[in-house]
C-alpha cells in the first residue's frame, strides 16, 4: 500500500532528523571553520540523493520542511508542537499528499 509505505517513510525520516539534530547542529555551527564538513556529512548520509521534486510539484518539498520543523519544534518544552503526536501529525501529512495526488519522488540510487 503506498499511502503506508509513505507514513512508515515519514516516520523513519522523523526519527532520523531527531537522531542527528546534534550532529547537524554541530555541523551548522562550525561550517565557517570546516566549510567541507557539511558536504561530508549530507554526501554520508546520501541526502544528496532525495528528490523533494519541487520543480514537479512543491508540496512533497512543503511536507519534509514541515516535518523537519515539526520534529525540531515538538522537542521545545513550551511549543505548542509538544502536545501533537507524531502518529497525528504524520497522518495529516499523508493526507495532504494523498488529498493532492502526490507521491513525493523516491531516492535516486
Amino acid at each position: 500500500d503506498p499511502v503506508e509505505r509513505l507514513r512508515r517513510d515519514l516516520h523513519m525520516r522523523l526519527d532520523a532528523t531527531r537522531r542527528f539534530d546534534p550532529i547537524m547542529r554541530l555541523v551548522a555551527a562550525e561550517r565557517d571553520r570546516f566549510p567541507e564538513l557539511q558536504q561530508r556529512f549530507t554526501a554520508g548520509l546520501e541526502l544528496d540523493r532525495w528528490q523533494v521534486g519541487w520543480d514537479e510539484h512543491r508540496l512533497p518539498g512543503v511536507v519534509m520542511a514541515a516535518l523537519v520543523g515539526y520534529g525540531q519544534l515538538s522537542l521545545l518544552e513550551d511549543s505548542p508542537y509538544r502536545g501533537i503526536p507524531a502518529e497525528e501529525f504524520i497522518d495529516e501529512l499523508v493526507a495532504m499528499l494523498a488529498r493532492a495526488r502526490v507521491v513525493p519522488p523516491v531516492r535516486r540510487h
